[in-house]
């Protein structure tokens, strides 16, 4: 038996006896997004017992739970709480850029060969015009 329950933010929907779903949006929605973000702070910030994993994909948010630990109707009343919270940005607050670690070195860029032949540049045209872009 599927149990759902309606919140502000949408469906919550037990999908087995320990996973609940949440419909958050269209997949690629700045809302959508923005949601994600909040939820994903608050958990590392809040780290539920009650919640054992979850993933966000295609507009849903999907939670493996403890379900002896929550109800679905505590779920929905944190999930409306976290998701009424203001000041959260995708990026976060005073982050503008991301920056990723890239290592050219052959024997560990083992990929890099393979891009250098779809993009029809030898390896140094490929180092060289990555490297020259902010």
């Amino acid at each position: 038996m599927v149990m759902s329950k309606s919140n502000s933010q949408g469906l919550i929907t037990w999908i087995s006896e320990d996973a609940v779903e949440l419909c958050l949006g269209p997949p690629v929605a700045d809302q959508t997004l923005l949601k994600v973000e909040k939820f994903a702070r608050w958990a590392r910030s809040e780290d539920p017992i009650w919640l054992v994993d979850y993933c966000y994909g295609f507009g849903i948010l999907s939670m493996v739970v403890r379900p002896e630990r929550i109800a679905i109707d505590q779920i929905s009343e944190i999930l409306s709480d976290v998701f009424a919270e203001s000041g959260c940005t995708i990026y976060g607050e005073s982050h503008s850029s991301i920056e990723i670690p890239v290592c050219y070195d052959a024997a560990l860029g083992l990929d890099l060969q393979s891009v250098s032949d779809l993009v029809r540049l030898p390896v140094e045209g490929l180092v060289d015009a990555h490297c020259s872009r902010d």
